[in-house]
Protein backbone atom coordinates (compact mmCIF):
# COMPACT_ATOMS: atom_id res chain seq x y z
CA UNK A 1 0.00 0.00 0.00
CA UNK A 2 0.89 4.05 -0.46
CA UNK A 3 2.80 5.30 2.54
CA UNK A 4 3.22 8.35 4.13
CA UNK A 5 5.60 10.33 2.87
CA UNK A 6 7.30 10.58 6.40
CA UNK A 7 7.04 6.90 6.22
CA UNK A 8 8.39 6.04 3.57
CA UNK A 9 12.14 6.29 4.40
CA UNK A 10 12.36 4.74 6.94
CA UNK A 11 10.57 1.35 4.91
CA UNK A 12 12.82 2.25 2.40
CA UNK A 13 15.59 1.44 4.87
CA UNK A 14 14.15 -2.11 5.92
CA UNK A 15 13.69 -3.12 2.22
CA UNK A 16 17.68 -1.96 1.66
CA UNK A 17 18.62 -4.55 4.61
CA UNK A 18 16.21 -7.19 3.06
CA UNK A 19 18.26 -6.98 -0.15
CA UNK A 20 21.48 -7.09 1.28
CA UNK A 21 20.45 -10.18 2.88
CA UNK A 22 19.98 -9.40 6.85
CA UNK A 23 18.04 -11.62 8.70
CA UNK A 24 16.94 -8.91 11.95
CA UNK A 25 15.78 -5.89 10.68
CA UNK A 26 13.67 -3.49 12.23
CA UNK A 27 9.70 -3.72 11.57
CA UNK A 28 7.87 -0.77 13.37
CA UNK A 29 4.64 -0.43 12.55
CA UNK A 30 3.84 2.17 9.07
CA UNK A 31 1.16 4.71 8.10
CA UNK A 32 -0.76 4.38 4.79
CA UNK A 33 -0.95 7.80 2.70
CA UNK A 34 -4.11 9.59 3.38
CA UNK A 35 -4.13 10.43 -0.14
CA UNK A 36 -5.67 6.49 -0.32
CA UNK A 37 -8.32 6.62 2.05
CA UNK A 38 -8.38 7.03 5.91
CA UNK A 39 -4.95 6.19 7.33
CA UNK A 40 -4.28 2.60 8.55
CA UNK A 41 -1.63 1.71 10.62
CA UNK A 42 -0.17 -1.67 9.75
CA UNK A 43 2.64 -3.60 11.24
CA UNK A 44 4.82 -5.85 8.84
CA UNK A 45 6.49 -9.21 9.72
CA UNK A 46 8.63 -11.45 7.49
CA UNK A 47 9.52 -14.37 7.19
CA UNK A 48 13.10 -15.53 5.06
CA UNK A 49 12.39 -18.61 2.63
CA UNK A 50 15.69 -20.25 1.80
CA UNK A 51 17.14 -23.66 -0.27
CA UNK A 52 18.40 -26.58 0.39
CA UNK A 53 21.82 -25.02 0.83
CA UNK A 54 20.80 -22.43 3.27
CA UNK A 55 20.46 -19.93 0.02
CA UNK A 56 18.00 -17.40 0.48
CA UNK A 57 15.25 -17.47 -1.78
CA UNK A 58 12.72 -14.71 -1.52
CA UNK A 59 10.79 -13.16 1.65
CA UNK A 60 7.56 -14.02 2.62
CA UNK A 61 5.65 -10.39 3.98
CA UNK A 62 2.28 -10.24 5.89
CA UNK A 63 1.14 -6.94 6.99
CA UNK A 64 -1.60 -6.64 10.39
CA UNK A 65 -4.05 -3.81 10.58
CA UNK A 66 -3.25 -2.67 14.20
CA UNK A 67 -5.07 0.57 13.56
CA UNK A 68 -7.47 -0.06 16.66
CA UNK A 69 -4.85 -0.91 18.75
CA UNK A 70 -2.78 2.22 17.91
CA UNK A 71 -6.19 4.57 18.33
CA UNK A 72 -7.03 2.72 21.50
CA UNK A 73 -3.34 3.43 22.93
CA UNK A 74 -3.43 6.46 22.14
CA UNK A 75 -6.76 7.10 23.49
CA UNK A 76 -5.50 5.59 26.59
CA UNK A 77 -2.60 7.47 26.80
CA UNK A 78 -4.35 10.85 25.89
CA UNK A 79 -6.43 10.05 29.07
CA UNK A 80 -3.85 9.88 31.34
CA UNK A 81 -2.85 12.88 30.07
CA UNK A 82 -5.67 14.56 30.73
CA UNK A 83 -5.54 13.08 34.45
CA UNK A 84 -2.43 13.76 35.27
CA UNK A 85 -2.89 17.42 33.82
CA UNK A 86 -5.51 17.53 35.89
CA UNK A 87 -4.21 16.34 39.40
CA UNK A 88 -1.32 18.89 38.86
CA UNK A 89 -3.60 21.45 38.21
CA UNK A 90 -5.10 21.31 41.64
CA UNK A 91 -2.97 23.19 43.53
CA UNK A 92 -4.94 22.60 46.72
CA UNK A 93 -5.76 18.81 46.48
CA UNK A 94 -2.48 16.84 47.78
CA UNK A 95 -2.59 13.86 45.30
CA UNK A 96 -0.41 10.24 46.10
CA UNK A 97 -0.56 7.26 44.93
CA UNK A 98 1.02 4.24 46.79
CA UNK A 99 1.73 0.48 46.41
CA UNK A 100 0.48 -2.25 48.73
CA UNK A 101 4.00 -1.72 50.66
CA UNK A 102 3.43 1.92 50.97
CA UNK A 103 6.21 2.91 48.26
CA UNK A 104 5.08 6.24 46.19
CA UNK A 105 4.12 5.59 43.21
CA UNK A 106 3.17 8.93 42.40
CA UNK A 107 3.52 12.47 44.35
CA UNK A 108 1.52 15.75 42.73
CA UNK A 109 2.69 19.37 43.37
CA UNK A 110 -0.29 19.68 46.18
CA UNK A 111 1.82 17.26 47.97
CA UNK A 112 5.05 19.09 47.65
CA UNK A 113 2.88 22.12 48.85
CA UNK A 114 1.59 20.35 51.62
CA UNK A 115 4.32 18.22 52.57
CA UNK A 116 7.52 19.49 51.57
CA UNK A 117 8.64 16.45 49.81
CA UNK A 118 9.22 17.09 45.94
CA UNK A 119 8.24 14.71 43.47
CA UNK A 120 11.58 13.33 42.59
CA UNK A 121 12.25 12.92 45.73
CA UNK A 122 9.06 11.41 47.09
CA UNK A 123 8.32 8.61 44.36
CA UNK A 124 10.19 5.09 45.03
CA UNK A 125 10.58 5.60 49.28
CA UNK A 126 8.20 4.35 51.63
CA UNK A 127 5.90 6.41 53.98
CA UNK A 128 8.23 5.28 56.65
CA UNK A 129 10.63 7.40 54.67
CA UNK A 130 8.17 10.70 54.28
CA UNK A 131 6.34 11.12 57.70
CA UNK A 132 8.54 12.10 60.47
CA UNK A 133 6.28 11.14 62.85
CA UNK A 134 6.36 7.25 63.22
CA UNK A 135 2.60 6.87 64.87
CA UNK A 136 1.43 8.83 61.31
CA UNK A 137 3.63 5.46 59.48
CA UNK A 138 1.50 3.18 61.17
CA UNK A 139 -1.52 4.55 60.97
CA UNK A 140 -1.62 5.15 56.97
CA UNK A 141 -0.05 1.43 57.00
CA UNK A 142 -2.96 0.07 59.13
CA UNK A 143 -5.61 2.02 56.41
CA UNK A 144 -4.13 0.62 53.59
CA UNK A 145 -4.28 -2.92 55.00
CA UNK A 146 -8.02 -1.89 55.97
CA UNK A 147 -8.77 -1.07 52.29
CA UNK A 148 -7.11 -4.41 51.33
CA UNK A 149 -9.76 -6.59 53.22
CA UNK A 150 -12.93 -4.30 53.26
CA UNK A 151 -12.43 -2.90 49.24
CA UNK A 152 -13.93 0.08 51.06
CA UNK A 153 -12.81 4.10 51.17
CA UNK A 154 -11.84 5.67 54.23
CA UNK A 155 -12.85 9.04 54.92
CA UNK A 156 -12.58 11.95 54.32
CA UNK A 157 -11.27 12.01 57.69
CA UNK A 158 -9.42 15.19 59.44
CA UNK A 159 -5.71 14.19 60.97
CA UNK A 160 -2.54 16.01 62.11
CA UNK A 161 0.37 15.71 59.88
CA UNK A 162 3.72 17.22 60.11
CA UNK A 163 5.55 18.50 57.18
CA UNK A 164 9.54 17.71 56.09
CA UNK A 165 10.40 20.73 58.27
CA UNK A 166 8.52 19.35 61.17
CA UNK A 167 5.87 22.06 61.18
CA UNK A 168 1.84 20.65 61.66
CA UNK A 169 -0.49 20.78 59.70
CA UNK A 170 -4.27 19.66 59.74
CA UNK A 171 -5.72 17.65 56.57
CA UNK A 172 -9.37 16.22 55.41
CA UNK A 173 -8.05 12.84 54.14
CA UNK A 174 -9.59 10.27 52.20
CA UNK A 175 -7.97 7.16 50.74
CA UNK A 176 -9.03 4.22 48.17
CA UNK A 177 -7.60 1.84 45.88
CA UNK A 178 -8.42 1.37 42.54
CA UNK A 179 -6.95 -1.20 40.36
CA UNK A 180 -3.23 -1.30 38.83
CA UNK A 181 -1.30 -3.39 36.67
CA UNK A 182 -1.88 -7.04 37.16
CA UNK A 183 -5.09 -6.66 39.38
CA UNK A 184 -2.37 -5.36 42.13
CA UNK A 185 -4.06 -2.46 43.91
CA UNK A 186 -2.76 1.28 43.44
CA UNK A 187 -3.77 3.39 46.66
CA UNK A 188 -5.02 6.73 46.11
CA UNK A 189 -4.53 9.38 48.89
CA UNK A 190 -5.92 12.67 48.57
CA UNK A 191 -5.64 15.49 51.23
CA UNK A 192 -6.88 19.31 51.43
CA UNK A 193 -5.25 21.36 53.80
CA UNK A 194 -7.56 22.52 56.40
CA UNK A 195 -5.08 24.04 59.09
CA UNK A 196 -6.21 27.66 58.26
CA UNK A 197 -9.90 26.61 59.22
CA UNK A 198 -8.76 24.36 62.45
CA UNK A 199 -7.05 27.17 63.41
CA UNK A 200 -10.19 29.72 63.39
CA UNK A 201 -12.26 27.06 64.00
CA UNK A 202 -9.32 26.91 67.56
CA UNK A 203 -9.33 31.10 67.80
CA UNK A 204 -13.47 31.47 67.56
CA UNK A 205 -13.92 28.48 70.45
CA UNK A 206 -11.15 30.58 72.48
CA UNK A 207 -12.69 33.76 72.18
CA UNK A 208 -16.25 32.02 73.25
CA UNK A 209 -14.61 30.34 76.19
CA UNK A 210 -13.47 33.75 77.61
CA UNK A 211 -16.71 35.57 76.86
CA UNK A 212 -18.45 32.28 78.45
CA UNK A 213 -16.20 33.00 81.49
CA UNK A 214 -16.94 36.95 81.48
CA UNK A 215 -20.34 36.08 81.21
CA UNK A 216 -20.73 33.74 84.02
CA UNK A 217 -18.77 35.50 86.54
CA UNK A 218 -20.04 38.80 86.22
CA UNK A 219 -21.76 40.34 89.22
CA UNK A 220 -25.10 41.05 87.39
CA UNK A 221 -28.07 39.15 86.06
CA UNK A 222 -27.35 37.95 82.62
CA UNK A 223 -29.41 35.95 80.29
CA UNK A 224 -29.71 35.39 76.51
CA UNK A 225 -33.02 34.74 74.70
CA UNK A 226 -34.76 34.32 71.75
CA UNK A 227 -36.96 36.73 69.88
CA UNK A 228 -39.94 34.38 71.20
CA UNK A 229 -38.58 35.12 74.78
CA UNK A 230 -36.99 31.56 75.38
CA UNK A 231 -34.17 31.32 77.13
CA UNK A 232 -31.10 30.24 75.40
CA UNK A 233 -28.41 30.94 78.44
CA UNK A 234 -28.24 32.64 81.68
CA UNK A 235 -25.31 33.31 84.31
CA UNK A 236 -24.76 32.02 87.61
CA UNK A 237 -26.35 35.08 89.15
CA UNK A 238 -29.85 34.27 87.25
CA UNK A 239 -29.65 30.71 88.29
CA UNK A 240 -29.63 31.83 92.44
CA UNK A 241 -32.57 34.26 91.46
CA UNK A 242 -34.46 31.54 89.49
CA UNK A 243 -33.32 28.52 91.68
CA UNK A 244 -32.65 26.23 88.93
CA UNK A 245 -29.70 25.87 87.08
CA UNK A 246 -28.76 27.06 83.43
CA UNK A 247 -30.28 23.43 81.81
CA UNK A 248 -33.56 23.61 83.45
CA UNK A 249 -33.64 27.05 82.60
CA UNK A 250 -33.07 26.66 78.76
CA UNK A 251 -36.39 26.34 76.11
CA UNK A 252 -38.82 28.17 78.76
CA UNK A 253 -39.86 31.81 78.89
CA UNK A 254 -40.98 34.25 81.46
CA UNK A 255 -44.28 33.19 81.91
CA UNK A 256 -43.08 29.55 83.29
CA UNK A 257 -40.87 31.06 85.72
CA UNK A 258 -42.43 34.56 87.31
CA UNK A 259 -46.22 35.61 88.02
CA UNK A 260 -48.00 36.82 84.61
CA UNK A 261 -47.57 40.30 85.72
CA UNK A 262 -44.19 39.95 85.83
CA UNK A 263 -43.76 38.25 82.77
CA UNK A 264 -45.90 40.76 81.05
CA UNK A 265 -43.41 43.36 82.34
CA UNK A 266 -40.19 41.71 81.42
CA UNK A 267 -41.74 41.07 77.24
CA UNK A 268 -43.04 44.43 77.57
CA UNK A 269 -39.15 45.35 77.84
CA UNK A 270 -37.70 42.87 75.95
CA UNK A 271 -40.03 43.97 72.72
CA UNK A 272 -39.19 47.71 73.33
CA UNK A 273 -35.26 46.69 73.13
CA UNK A 274 -35.86 44.45 70.11
CA UNK A 275 -38.42 47.25 68.34
CA UNK A 276 -35.89 50.45 69.17
CA UNK A 277 -32.47 48.87 69.26
CA UNK A 278 -31.63 50.97 72.50
CA UNK A 279 -30.81 49.87 75.78
CA UNK A 280 -33.90 48.64 77.73
CA UNK A 281 -32.95 48.67 81.99
CA UNK A 282 -35.29 47.28 84.18
CA UNK A 283 -35.31 48.04 87.58
CA UNK A 284 -36.85 45.29 90.21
Amino acid sequence: PSRRCDDRDRVAGVMGLLAQGATEVPLDAYRTSPDIGPVRHLRPSVQRVTDDGGGMVKYVGTLLDVTHQFEAEQALRASEERLRATLEQAPNVAVQWFDAQGRVLYWNGGSTRLYGWLPGEAIGRSIDDLMPAREEAELFRRSLAQITRSGKSIGPSEYQVRHRDGSPRWIEATLFSIPGLDKEPIFVCMDVDITARRNAEHAVEQERTHLRTLFATLPDLVWLKSPEGVYLSCNRQFERLCCLSEAELLGRTDYELFSKEEADFFRSHDERAMRTGQNSVNEE
